[in-house]
């Protein structure tokens, strides 16, 4: 049986507690929640750096996991696709498997169904397009550009003036990503906080004010990162790293080694790694302490 989702409220207050440094137990006991709950609130905060309610990925499934199997069982006995069917399937493969590539690049194939695709149909039909074009266009019409590309270009919208017209490009200019398919390679744009993309999800580079994490562009960076205003990206936390302590030192007073019975040692230390804007800083490398020697009497020269 599933148990009552927590409120934003709660979920906010285990957050709270575990940063003033409370374990699952005591929040456990204060708040009347389950411990197990209580380890799956850090969880996903630890992960997606929030508490709310994240968006599910599609409406629930009606059929439990029992009732697929069954069908799964069902369909194994018996199969809708009967012998027929499969022997209809090696005749169409077999008298297709000499065709040219160009019979199949403007159709699309549903089993043994051929259905010209709209854009190819628009260009042999229009009497404005034409198939005398420059470049790289396979079809172009005057008023919108091009309408097809040849192989391995991607077919792109740009502005020109009020209207939008096509180009074929070898690569996708800035703010767009490509698209390859057997039917066409085009050009999507990116989200409009992204300069650079190579996938509607997923950002190289951000435009002016977002710092750019995990594909994604911020407007702050999340905890354990701090915003770098130099590569507009979001940097790990770095904290100043140092050396052991080195042995002490010889015991001197006012730079000499003899003709005195207290003086001062020193030791000291490397820094290995300096902190980030945000890191915690540097300790003191080098420490000095009272020493007590044999006096001795200066050689002299």
């Amino acid at each position: 049986m599933k148990t009552k989702e927590h409120n934003r409220q709660v979920r906010d207050t285990v957050v709270e507690k575990i940063k003033a440094g409370f374990g699952y137990k005591m929040i456990s006991k204060t708040l009347n929640i389950r411990r197990s709950t209580v380890q799956v609130i850090i969880l996903k905060w630890k992960e997606y750096h929030t508490t709310a309610d994240l968006p599910r990925p599609g409406h629930p499934s009606k059929l439990s996991s029992q009732t697929r199997r069954r069908l799964i069982r069902v369909a194994r006995r018996k199969p809708l696709l009967k012998m027929m069917h499969k022997k209809a399937c090696k005749h169409f493969a077999e008298d297709k498997q000499t065709k040219e590539m160009d019979y199949w690049n403007h159709d699309l194939w549903l089993d043994e169904t051929k259905i010209k695709t709209y854009l190819v149909h628009m260009v042999l039909m229009h009497p404005n397009i034409s198939q005398n074009c420059q470049g790289g266009c396979a079809t172009c019409s005057d008023y919108n550009g091009c309408m097809t590309c040849k192989p391995r270009l991607f077919f792109a919208l740009v502005r020109n003036g009020m209207k939008q017209v096509g180009v074929c490009l070898p690569s996708c200019p800035t703010g767009y990503y490509g698209i390859r398919s057997p039917g066409i390679s085009e050009c999507k744009r990116c989200k409009s906080d992204c300069e650079t993309c190579f996938h509607k999800s997923f950002c190289t580079k951000c435009k002016g004010g977002f710092y750019l994490h995990s594909g994604k562009c911020l407007d702050t960076c999340p905890d354990g990162f701090e915003n770098n205003n130099h590569s507009m990206e979001c940097s790990t936390i770095v904290h100043c790293s140092v050396s052991e302590w080195s042995s002490w030192g010889t015991c001197t007073k006012r730079g000499k080694t003899c003709g005195f019975k207290r003086g001062n040692e020193t030791r000291t230390r490397d820094i290995l790694q300096h902190q980030s804007a945000r890191g915690i800083p540097c300790p003191q490398t080098s420490e000095t302490r009272k020493c007590i020697v044999q006096k001795k009497k200066c050689s002299e020269r």
